[in-house]
């Protein structure tokens, strides 16, 4: 259950981060600058605003970040970059 709570609050935050995006670039530059770093700031701050403090303990089984996963893909990635450019 904590799990599903947490890939909730993900998809909310990356829904509303796309959106926002999207929006800012059919806006006119200085308008549309100004609503994308919006967008950013306020996906960036908005995991506080979603947790609740009486169900932390419930967030604390959940692990967020697999890390080798994480490094094994980046690395990947680097590699595909790297092999794109030559």
């Amino acid at each position: 259950d904590s799990e599903r709570l947490f890939i909730k609050q993900f998809f909310y935050i990356l829904g509303l981060r796309t959106i926002l995006l999207l929006v800012a670039s059919f806006l006119p530059h200085r308008l549309g600058l100004l609503v994308a770093v919006v967008g950013i700031f306020l996906t960036w701050l908005m995991p506080g605003f979603l947790t609740d403090p009486k169900r932390h303990n419930q967030l604390s089984d959940v692990d967020p970040i697999n890390f080798p996963l994480l490094i094994e893909r980046l690395s990947c990635l680097v590699i595909i970059t790297f092999g794109e450019m030559i």
